[in-house]
C-alpha cells in the first residue's frame, strides 16, 4: 500500500482528485493520419504503423497481403469526415488512404482537410504524414495498375494540406529508407512523430517485408559511361 492510500484510510477521507489524477497521466491521443499516391506503399505502411499494441489501426490487414480500402477501420469517416468516431480505451490511432482512393466504383481524392478537422474536433491531435515512393516506379505501377497516372492528383492535395495549415510539421514515410535501413529507421519515425511503433517487433517487420515490390521494376542498365572514370579513380588514388 502506497503511502498516500495510507493517509487516506486513517483520517477516512475519500481522494475525490484521483480520477482528475489519472486523467492528467492518460498520453495525449493522436491520430497519424497516413496519405500517398496510388501505389506508394500505404497498405505496407498501414500494417507496420498498426504493429504497436498501443495503436489502433488496420490489424485484420497484417494477416493479409492485401485488402481493399473500404476494409480499413475508418473508412466510413474517409468518405463523410463527420461521421468519424474513436474507439474507447486507445490513445493512439492510425489510418491510411490513397490520393486518389477507390470510391462507388470510381476515383475520388479522399476529403483529407475535412478529415484533419473532425479529428481536431475531437480533441485528437492530429500527425500527417505523406507516403514516398520512388516517381518513376509509383508512374509504372499507376500505369499497370488504373491505366494511367495520378501523381498530380496527390501533390496537388498535399499542397493544399501545406496551404491550409502552413504550422503543421508534416512527416514523409519513405518507402526505400524503410527497406534499406529497417529497425534504425522506424525509431527515427517513432522519435520524429512523437508516435509508438514498434521497431523491435522485427521478426514480424521482416515478413511483412519479405518481398520488396520495386524489385520488379529494377532492370540492369548494363555498362555506362561513368564506369570507366569511376574504376580509374581506384589507380589514381594510389599515386595521392
Amino acid at each position: 500500500m502506497i503511502l498516500s492510500d495510507q493517509i487516506f484510510q486513517k483520517h477516512n477521507v475519500k481522494p475525490t482528485w484521483d480520477k482528475e489524477y489519472i486523467e492528467t497521466l492518460k498520453p495525449e491521443k493522436k491520430m497519424l493520419i497516413v496519405v500517398g499516391p496510388q501505389g506508394s506503399g500505404n497498405h505496407l505502411w498501414a500494417k507496420i504503423l498498426g504493429l504497436h499494441f498501443d495503436v489502433y489501426g488496420w490489424r485484420v490487414l497484417q494477416k493479409k497481403y492485401w485488402e481493399a480500402h473500404h476494409y480499413e477501420p475508418f473508412a466510413r469517416a474517409w468518405d463523410d469526415p463527420r461521421v468519424l468516431e474513436f474507439p474507447k480505451d486507445y490513445s493512439y490511432f492510425v489510418t491510411s488512404c490513397s490520393i486518389p482512393y477507390v470510391y462507388k466504383g470510381g476515383h475520388r481524392v479522399p476529403p483529407i482537410l475535412e478529415f484533419i478537422k473532425a479529428v481536431e474536433k475531437q480533441d485528437v491531435k492530429p500527425i500527417v504524414a505523406i507516403v514516398s515512393r520512388d516517381k518513376n516506379i509509383i508512374e509504372l505501377q499507376q500505369e499497370r495498375v488504373r491505366g494511367k497516372t495520378t501523381l498530380n492528383d496527390a501533390c496537388r492535395a498535399i499542397n493544399e494540406i501545406s496551404d491550409s495549415y502552413p504550422d503543421l510539421h508534416i512527416h514523409f514515410l519513405s518507402y526505400e529508407s524503410l527497406y534499406l535501413w529497417r529497425k534504425p529507421y522506424l525509431k527515427f519515425l517513432n522519435d520524429e512523430m512523437s508516435f509508438p511503433i514498434a521497431y523491435d517487433k522485427m521478426s514480424k517487420i521482416d515478413k511483412i517485408l519479405k518481398y520488396d515490390a520495386n524489385t520488379k521494376y529494377i532492370i540492369d542498365p548494363g555498362p555506362q559511361k561513368l564506369d570507366k572514370v569511376v574504376n580509374k579513380t581506384y589507380g589514381d588514388s594510389l599515386n595521392v
